[in-house]
This record gives structure tokens, sequence and C-alpha cells, in this order.
């Protein structure tokens, strides 16, 4: 079952101003998930500085609106009720439709002209609740929004695990500047080699980047794996970024949902919700994705301290081997208009501390007892049910991610640093970012070959998964050799059955049981193997000879593993060449 957890911060006292922006970004921005907002129920919200409710009509579509009635002020929240597609007024019964307009004051022949509330342009998409943010004239309905937000697709999926961090002292416009960041990866998320594979690419409000690191396996205790990770991120506005995580050496896919809304000028929400690619064996995914989505809420958690104490510098003195930071800077003032940043030399406030909130479980699929759908026609995307605490300590939200799914090494690319420009200046006069602020910025290829992703761990005979150690003939020699290659400390305190099937004419089945560093070899299948290995044997055997590449053997189908990922992780530190 799926998980949402959420995280409340304590306030400060008065705003920060930290952020030099004319206005909030325009553009679609989450305000509730499609299962809180249960039919015959008002939401009460806070966002963009106003108190707001949202409401499903009878027919199930999603209605936001401000909370307050323009007769006398009542909260609609407070004792309102659900009309059809209309919200009626506690006070006076004043009935509102969706859009905002006054449909009936009850004691009088003519609605007054000015009576209306402030209704907000709102979608409902992806098991999620978007209004529209414009700026002035936004809340009558009177903007065309400027983009879509598309439905994602969830075949082959699974339904999305989320997590809710509240009150965030910080600016999404400053989240979302860490997808060009890279070199914040390696001191925050303990990645290396962080590079940006080729220029971002700049559609309207669509921003998409490329970029691969490697993550390092030392917190599953692995220190000698390193994981292939490649991102591919697509920005829409400053609200949500998607991200497709590819760890490459253990084809294990993942898709990352990150919202940002402003609650008011200086405090955001964050929602972030995770999915796995579903593999053949229901409960290896199971696993994979709990492992993805801790590792998810564990490090993004990392970026908090830095986010909630820094302040937005105009002029950053960028250096050689920062990321395209104008260039995404440059992109952001389309959601501000015309209007652009100014300098705020006001000092940071203090700085605050998180105290974990547990919420109360939740259900997803029908919103309510009219059985409406998640916004998508097919349930919804998400569920919620009672959450896990957020460790302080969380470790790398890419790099973790990586890590708790090392199965087979991989071959990196030695990367080298990116370049950087000298300050620029935009055409309004003001320096828009610093050293990318053009748009020449290029990133430096990868050169060379960086050192194999792993090797085997001391006191082994073996080979890696890359080859390079003891050769075998055939797949009968690897089976009696395999008590020389295993690795007894890496074996400490495992119970596990660990089983190769290997297919073809000279293909075997056998199997290691392994119980807290000692080892039995049994040929033939074991009933409950926690670990089984299948590829064909005369291309097994190239990879234990180093003759196939074995990332490239897993990822393009021609091995597969399946059963405890945990177990799955060690086996290659047990046997170094499995």
């Amino acid at each position: 079952m799926s998980t949402m957890t959420q995280l409340t911060f304590t306030d400060h006292d008065g705003p920060s101003a930290r952020f030099p922006f004319p206005d909030y970004p325009s553009g679609w921005f989450v305000v509730a998930t499609s299962d809180e907002l249960v039919a015959g129920q008002l939401l009460e919200l806070h966002y963009f500085g106003r108190d707001m409710i949202a409401f499903r009509g009878e027919s199930g579509r999603a209605h936001v609106v401000d909370a307050y009635c323009p007769h006398l002020g009542a909260h609609l929240a407070h004792g309102g009720e659900i009309v059809g597609e209309c919200v009626r007024c506690p006070f006076h019964g004043w009935t509102f439709a969706g859009d905002g307009r006054c449909v009936d004051v009850p004691y009088a022949e003519r609605i007054p002209p000015k009576a209306r509330i402030d209704a907000w342009p709102t979608i409902e998409r992806n098991g999620l609740i978007y209004i529209y943010y414009a700026g002035k004239g936004n809340e009558h309905g009177e903007v065309t929004p400027a983009f879509d937000i598309p439905e994602l697709e969830t075949e082959g999926w699974t339904e999305g695990k989320m997590v809710h961090w509240k009150q965030l002292a910080t600016h999404p416009q400053e989240v979302f500047e860490n997808t060009v960041d890279i070199t914040h990866i390696a001191p925050v998320h303990d990645g290396r080699q962080a590079r940006i594979m080729d220029k971002p690419q700049r559609d309207g409000p669509v921003l998409t980047i490329n970029l691969e690191f490697m993550a390092p396996g030392d917190i599953v205790g692995m220190p000698d794996t390193l994981n292939d990770v490649h991102l591919d991120v697509v920005l829409r506005g400053l609200g949500s970024v998607i991200v497709h995580t590819h760890v490459r050496n253990a084809d294990i896919r993942a898709r990352q949902r990150i919202y940002a809304t402003p609650i008011d000028g200086d405090h955001i929400d964050i929602r972030g919700i995770v999915h796995i690619a579903e593999q053949d064996d229901p409960e290896f995914t199971k696993e994979v994705h709990e492992l993805f989505y801790q590792a998810y809420v564990d490090d993004f958690a990392k970026d908090f301290p830095i986010w909630e104490n820094k302040r937005y510098l105009e002029r950053p003195a960028l250096a050689k081997g920062d990321g395209p930071v104008g260039l995404y800077r440059r992109w952001c003032t389309q959601f501000y208009g015309e209007a652009q940043p100014k300098t705020n030399a006001k000092a940071r406030p203090e700085a605050r501390t998180q105290e974990p909130r547990i919420d109360v479980p939740l259900t997803g699929g029908s919103n309510g007892s009219n059985g409406h759908t998640n916004g998508n026609g097919r349930g919804g995307l998400l569920r919620r049910i009672v959450p896990s605490p957020v460790a302080d300590t969380a470790r790398g939200l890419l790099a973790t991610a990586g890590e708790r799914v090392p199965l087979f090494g991989g071959v990196a690319s030695r990367l080298d640093d990116l370049l950087a420009k000298p300050p620029a200046h935009g055409s309004n006069g003001h320096a828009s970012a610093g050293a990318e602020l053009d748009d020449d910025w290029a990133p430096t290829p990868s050169k060379g070959a960086a050192p194999p992703a792993s090797q085997p761990s001391s006191g082994s005979s073996g080979s890696s998964i890359s080859g390079g150690g003891a050769r075998v003939a055939d797949v009968a020699e690897y089976y009696d050799t395999l008590g020389e290659r295993f690795v007894p400390a890496a074996a400490k305190g495992v119970n596990a059955v660990f089983q190769w099937e290997l297919a073809g004419p000279q293909g075997r089945t056998f199997h290691a049981v392994v119980q807290n560093g000692e080892l039995r070899i049994v040929d033939g299948p074991h009933q409950k193997p926690t670990v089984t290995l299948s590829m064909g044997a005369e291309d097994y055997v190239k990879v234990v000879n180093g003759d196939m590449d074995g990332m490239r053997a897993f990822t393009s189908g021609k091995g597969k593993v399946k059963g405890n990922v945990r177990a799955a992780m060690k086996m290659r530190g047990i046997f170094p060449a499995a």
C-alpha cells in the first residue's frame, strides 16, 4: 500500500522578504490531492497569501474559490453548503457558482452586479488539483492559462507514493534551480562526477535537462559500488518537475514528481510523488518502490536547511564547473511578466527547525461516496496511508536511489568540469544571473574512461561483473570455482539462498545457501530462493570473463534478477562475478 508523509515547520515571526521577485510566479500549482477533495465537503486551503476553499460539484468537477463571501465576509467553509455546482454562504444564503458568479440572493429580486467571489482556474489531473496563478485578474477567471498539464502514462508504472512537506521557508524558483546546479550534488547528496549531458532545451514554459552522475553505495554497506544514474528532468513552469530516473547498471527506472506551491511570499509546500517501472516480479517491484521512495524522502530533505537559510543572489559569483544557472534564470523570467527581480539586501531570517507531523490514513481511488475518479478516469495515480518519519540524516535522493538497487556494477565516463563565463547583464540593465546568462552555454563532453564501477572485495579471487579476474571455460567450471569466489566478510549477517538459472546447451541451475558467513553450494533448484539470477549460459560466461559488458547484458534484457532487493544488492559483494 502506498504512503503519504506530511511534515510541517515552525513559523517565523513575520515575513523574511528574502526573495526579490515582483510577484508569485504564474502557472499551474498543486493545492490538493484528488482524494482530499471529498464529495459534499468543503476543503480549506491557504495559498498565494489567500484563504481559499475547494469543493466538488455534483458532477464531480473540482472548483477553487476564495474563502470569504463578498457580502459581509463570512468564511464559506464554516457552515457553508455545496449545492449542485455552487457553494451557499452560511450567513445569509447567497450562492456562488464555481466560476465565482453569484447566482442567488434568496431575499432579493436582483443580484448586485459586484456580487461575485474570486475564483481560480482549476483542473484535476494525475490525481492532483491544480489552480492557475497569473497575477492581477487571475482570481476572476479572466485569464487563459498559458500552458496545459499533460496526463501522465500510468500503464507499466506503480501507483504513486507521496510525501507532503509543509511550510518550507523558500521559493519555487530556488527549489528548482537545483536541477541545473550540478555542483551541489557532491557535497549535499554524495553523488560523483555530475554532468549535464547537453544544453538544456527551452520550449516556452517547458525546460528539459538531461544529466548523469555516479552514485556511491557506501550508505548500504557497499563501498566498492558505483551506480550509473541518468536523469531526464522536465520543468513545466515553476510549479512542477517530472524526473525520470534510470539506474542504468541495474536497469531500474523511477519517476519522481515534485510540486512546489507558494503559501505566501516566504513559504511553500512541496509534494513529492514516486513511481517505479513495474518489474516481472511483483514482490521485487514492491520492494524497489519502497526503497526508491524512502531514498527520495530521506535525501530531498537534505536541501531544506540550505534553502531555508540562504537568500537569493541576483549576481552570483559563479565558477568553472557550475551548471547553466543563468540559462535557467533567464527562462524563469517569463513567469513574472515584464517585471524582473530586483536586488534584495535584507538579511536572511533566523534558521528554522522541522517538526515531523504524521497524517491520518487516507485511501486512494474514488473521491468519496460519489465514485468520481481522481481526475484521470483511471482511479488516480497515488494513494496515502499512515506515513513513516523522515530522518534528519537522510541520504541522497538520487544517489541513494541508485545505491539501494546496485546489482551489477557499471562503467562510467570520466566527467570533466563544465565551463562557465563571467557575469553578464540582461537587456533590462540588471545582472540577471551571472556566468551563463547568454545562450551560448554548452556542456563539456565527457572524456576518457572512469575506473570500473566496482572492484572485487578484498580477499576475493574472483572477477567483477565486468571481468578482469579468473576466467572460466564454461558454466561447469564457474560452478566448480564458486566457493573460491565466495567472500565471507561480505556475507556476514546474511541468511539467504542465491540461485543461478543459466539456460542453453551448457546451462545449469544451482544455488548457494549463505548463512552468516558460511557457504553451502547445491546443484539443482531451490524451492524458495531469496534471489534468482537468470541468463543464457554462454552470455553469463562472457560476462564473468569480461568479454561482455555486464551492465549492457542486463539492461538489454539478456539477463534478469528477481527476488529480495536487499539480498540482491549483497550478491555482488558475496560472489563478485555474480
